[in-house]
């Protein structure tokens, strides 16, 4: 779908001040556990 795509990790390591997260999110059944572990993930 979009021309550059990274992790999130990638994407913060690269310099990236915000990230676009969308069907890793909206694509789920549990949205807000979804936010969750993406946050534990980064914060790690």
């Amino acid at each position: 779908d979009q021309a550059r795509v990274a992790s999130p990790r990638e994407a913060l390591d690269e310099g990236a001040d915000l990230l676009v997260v969308g069907r890793a999110v909206t694509a789920v059944d549990d949205p807000v556990a979804a936010c969750e572990d993406l946050v534990d993930h980064l914060l790690g």
